[in-house]
């Protein structure tokens, strides 16, 4: 994950065995809230799937919310 977020782009595919994947957003979904957490988490990846998620740094998200 450091990786991706040191990277400039705003967008960023990442190819993979779902196995890296689920493991990656479970890492994730730990720091969430509960249903932010389900929704990640909720289900495996099927072959060949195309998912998109938007990952949000977490000062950033306290921050916008004040404004």
């Amino acid at each position: 994950m450091k990786w991706l977020w040191s990277r400039p782009e705003k967008e960023v595919a990442v190819v993979s065995h779902g196995i890296v994947l689920e493991h990656m957003l479970y890492v994730f979904a730990n720091d969430c809230d509960e249903s932010t957490s389900h929704e990640l988490c909720k289900r495996w990846f099927a072959n060949c799937e195309i998912r998109s998620v938007v990952i949000i740094e977490k000062g950033l998200s306290n921050s916008s919310s004040e404004n």
